[in-house]
């Protein structure tokens, strides 16, 4: 039994309300093992997934996510470019120095 539900249990103050936290704990335990019924349905075979639509799911999976790692790429080369802005910004050489390394090393990568 989860933690949360046993405080409340420890926490009931009458038999009635003992008997609700009950009777819906138990009402979660069987809407749970409907689930789980319904999970081993589908892996027995009775899915209407077929193996063309998770191929392509799959594809577009990878699609995304390679778009998300390429605006992963830009958003830091972009980031090292307005850092060394900051610190332009300041006046201050030995800021402006050290800060010019970081843009070129994040701009050579591809």
């Amino acid at each position: 039994m989860p933690r949360q539900a046993r405080r409340r249990i420890q926490k009931a103050k009458t038999p009635q309300q003992l008997a609700r936290l009950m009777k819906t704990h138990g009402d979660l335990l069987a809407v749970a093992r409907d689930g789980v019924d319904k999970d081993i349905a589908l892996i027995a075979g009775e899915a209407k997934v077929s193996a063309d639509q998770i191929r392509a799911a799959v594809t577009k999976a990878r699609e995304i996510v390679d778009k998300v790692e390429k605006l992963k790429s830009r958003l830091a080369k972009l980031g090292a470019v307005l850092d060394f802005f900051a610190a332009v910004a300041t006046g201050s050489a030995t800021k402006i120095f050290a800060a010019a390394k970081a843009p070129k090393t994040e701009l050579d990568k591809p």
